[in-house]
């Protein structure tokens, strides 16, 4: 039912499911408005719509909780050649991009800060600033790698 949403609850389990054995976790978001599932829809908060009792639950046993949001509370997700511009972002910077350039420290991983960074300008460059990607983070999170960038050797393959 895609006309319908998701219910806040249904996001929050996604991250907060006691089964979940992963000590660092990343929510994605690519949809409108897609800020406006946390918080009260105050931009800039970086408040997050869960009970605290969660989270304190939650960062006992974790080391690294991200949010990533494509919009802000009120902005929309665009589209560009069949993919939203936050979700090519991503995946640009998950191949090596954002461990490039002024992004990244060139080690040959992708961080999880790296591709924020990334992402957050690749996003507004290409939406020339119509679109402003959010990342409400739960504090205590840290930064850790997430990909291999690839190299000249990697693409050739």
């Amino acid at each position: 039912r895609p006309y319908h949403g998701i219910e806040r609850s249904a996001l929050e389990s996604l991250v907060t499911w006691d089964k979940l054995d992963a000590t660092k976790r990343v929510l994605l978001l690519d949809t409108c408005h897609s800020g406006a599932a946390f918080g009260k829809g105050a931009r800039g908060e970086r408040g997050i719509a869960f009970q605290q009792s969660e989270v304190d639950t939650l960062l006992e046993r974790s080391s690294g909780l991200y949010i990533l949001a494509a919009t802000s509370d009120d902005g929309f997700a665009r589209e560009q050649e069949g993919n939203g511009l936050f979700t090519r972002a991503l995946l640009d910077g998950l191949e090596g991009a954002a461990d490039s350039g002024d992004f990244g420290d060139k080690d040959g991983t992708v961080g999880i800060d790296e591709l924020m960074h990334y992402a957050r300008y690749a996003v507004l460059e290409r939406s020339a600033g119509r679109q402003q990607p959010t990342f409400p983070k739960i504090e205590g999170g840290e930064n850790f790698p997430l990909a291999r960038a690839r190299n000249e050797e990697d693409a050739r393959r």
